[in-house]
């Protein structure tokens, strides 16, 4: 079962004008594997695309927001989005909810 999260631009014209300078943070993290419909991340270092899950985190980039759907957390997948969410947060105001709306610890 799988976590889900927001992350909520408190400034979405920001977001908007900077959509692709995020789709780039993504593509030069680590553990970025592939993109389809989502940029998906794999912590595993041996990323094998006839397993059945084929990725740990799938990062959505939505018109105003990112829908985020965490299957797995190795300790690369947390230090990547760690380092994502820094990012972000040294450009912009952010808030990181969970499935019940409320400010998770991300």
């Amino acid at each position: 079962m799988s976590a889900e999260f927001r992350l909520v631009f408190i400034n979405h014209t920001w977001y908007q004008q900077n959509a692709c300078d995020i789709a780039n943070e993504i593509l030069s993290l680590p553990t970025y594997i592939a993109k389809n419909s989502a940029y998906c991340l794999s912590g595993s270092p041996y990323w094998d695309n006839s397993k059945s899950r084929l990725f740990d985190v799938r990062l959505f980039l939505e018109d105003t927001q990112i829908f985020i759907e965490i299957s797995a957390h190795p300790p690369r997948i947390e230090k990547d989005l760690a380092q994502l969410f820094t990012w972000i947060r040294s450009q912009t105001e952010i808030k990181i909810l969970d499935d019940d709306g409320q400010i998770s610890g991300w």
